[in-house]
């Protein structure tokens, strides 16, 4: 299950429970995944950026549908006055450490709105065969 990947390799690589108090519970995993404030999106580099995942904040915050995820792109979400970025490739800080917390910023939503968020927090999935 996507989500107990997601939460495992959370805790591997910043040492803390993404949702304390569910360990071993899968319901509870999906449950606080689903329900949690913070949004949470992922996304595949194969071959370039595609959003597959998210909760229901990340879905609100992005003003787009669990359907239409796939058709939201890292560089639409990103462009706007930012600088232009290989998309490519996963950025330099996952390939290197494999986890990043990073400061407020803004991106845009699936409508072209801006959307500011407080931080961000990126780590990479490590599914069964240890790929990400």
């Amino acid at each position: 299950m996507l989500v107990q990947q997601i939460v495992d390799s959370y805790r591997a690589y910043l040492g803390q429970e993404l949702f304390p108090g569910t360990h071993g519970n899968p319901e509870a995993i999906l449950k606080g995944f689903w329900s949690t404030r913070d949004a949470i999106i992922c996304c595949t580099w194969r071959p370039l950026p595609e959003f597959i995942f998210a909760n229901q904040a990340a879905l609100k915050m992005l003003e787009t549908s669990s359907n239409s995820l796939r058709e939201l792109s890292l560089e639409h979400m990103f462009s706007g006055g930012c600088r232009k970025t290989d998309f490519s490739q996963p950025p330099p800080f996952l390939q290197k450490d494999e986890y990043a917390c990073l400061l407020s910023g803004m991106c845009r939503s699936s409508t072209g709105r801006p959307v500011a968020f407080e931080h961000a927090t990126g780590w990479k999935v490590l599914t069964g065969d240890h790929n990400s």
